[in-house]
């Protein structure tokens, strides 16, 4: 993707195919508050449809996926993935300490 309309547009597509079970609200809300916070402090990530019914930014050795409740940091290295869970309630900042993990431009 090129720019963030375009990931937002490719988000919106995932978010209204059809699917055996759709996202809940809570988790397009949360997706479009980290979309928020992202937008203007790190490069354009790809956008996709986690196992579940969950929206993942992907930045490559770097995938946040995210939940109605909570967000997953998945950090890949060399034979091993790091893998963490960080709560979030909607309309909340998110924690400096994830935001300080994320790429930045």
């Amino acid at each position: 993707m090129n720019d963030w309309q375009a990931f937002e547009a490719e988000m919106g597509r995932i978010i209204s195919a059809e699917t055996e079970k759709p996202f809940t609200p809570e988790t397009i809300a949360q997706a479009r508050d980290f979309l928020a916070a992202v937008r203007d402090r790190c490069p354009i990530p790809e956008v996709g449809k986690g196992y579940w019914s969950t929206i993942i930014f992907d930045w490559g050795l770097l995938q946040i996926e995210i939940f109605g409740d909570r967000l997953e940091l998945y950090r890949f290295f060399d034979r091993r993935t790091e893998i963490r869970h960080v709560s979030h309630r909607l309309g909340e900042p998110f924690p400096p300490e994830l935001m300080s993990e994320l790429p930045t431009l």
